[in-house]
């Protein structure tokens, strides 16, 4: 809903952050290694968040933030939690497992695949997985989830799909597919040129692809016309994290500089003669000059 932000740093604290005023609303280590990730369901009523260590899954309810259940398994490097409330985990090894509503349950072995990178669509019902030899799989909220595989392309690095689950983002050792995941239609090819791929997240719609990358930036291109639309400097380390929210307004990026930032992607559409005047303005700078003043 745009309301909160959480954070999964290398120390293993969750740290929860109102947008609004920036004040940490939760703190929790509830393992003692890396958290690897997490996400909001499609009501923003929960916030699964998981990691390394054991226990590795921890399902949060956002509305008092006390944890409503945790899951006692290791070693979980891609986690999504599902509509009808099953949990997938991939576990780092060969290992893809789903765990039922009933935590009495023992977890149901989907396949025997080291995955690299999920992603998954809005409304919860589907995730896409990468394997370590370019598989993308596509896993259903069946009861238990059921596995598909759509295309092998071992060149691929990174994975995302759009928040309707329309389109694919595949990010390559030099280049960005955008493909349909239905694979109907022809695949748009975005060159990326140097840099190594550590993130890479896809708009509503495809409209706008963002890349994450070691030279401490994060670059948009607009899909339709394969054009770079922006280049997001301030932080001082690699990007290694990009999102875009639910309607594609703003995209967070996070970095190995231990922050943040949350970007108005809406500044794209409007014109450059209007944004020159809120620069002089706000600022006392010229357009030119505001774009060349180094971020601190």
């Amino acid at each position: 809903d745009g309301k909160t932000i959480a954070l999964m740093p290398g120390s293993g604290e969750l740290n929860v952050i109102r947008v609004a005023d920036g004040k940490v609303i939760l703190k929790d280590r509830f393992q003692s290694m890396v958290l690897k990730g997490g996400s909001f369901d499609a009501t923003g009523k929960r916030l699964m968040v998981y990691g390394v260590a054991n226990p590795s899954v921890r399902i949060y309810d956002t509305q008092t933030w006390k944890p409503i259940r945790t899951y006692p398994q290791s070693g979980c490097k891609r986690s999504f939690l599902l509509s009808n409330n099953w949990l997938l985990a991939a576990h780092y090894g060969s290992l893809l497992k789903a765990y039922s509503p009933d935590p009495s349950e023992e977890g149901v072995k989907i396949a025997s695949r080291y995955y690299l990178d999920g992603a998954q669509t809005e409304n919860r019902s589907r995730v896409f997985f990468l394997s370590q030899m370019g598989r993308v799989d596509q896993v259903d909220a069946n009861s238990p989830p059921t596995l598909t595989n759509l295309f092998v392309d071992r060149a691929i690095r990174r994975i995302a799909s759009d928040p309707n689950g329309e389109w694919l983002a595949l990010a390559r050792r030099r280049d960005l597919v955008i493909r349909r995941a239905d694979l109907r239609g022809p695949d748009t090819t975005i060159a990326l040129g140097d840099g190594r791929v550590f993130d890479v997240a896809l708009s509503r719609n495809a409209q706008y692809v963002a890349v994450g990358n070691l030279r401490r930036t994060a670059r948009v291109w607009r899909v339709a016309d394969r054009t770079l639309v922006a280049t997001l400097r301030g932080h001082s380390n690699r990007v290694s994290h990009v999102s875009f929210n639910s309607s594609g307004d703003y995209l967070l990026t996070g970095s190995w500089d231990g922050s943040a930032r949350l970007w108005d992607m809406r500044v794209l559409s409007r014109p450059a003669v209007e944004l020159a005047a809120e620069v002089r303005a706000d600022w006392g700078l010229t357009l030119e000059d505001a774009l060349n003043t180094p971020f601190r």
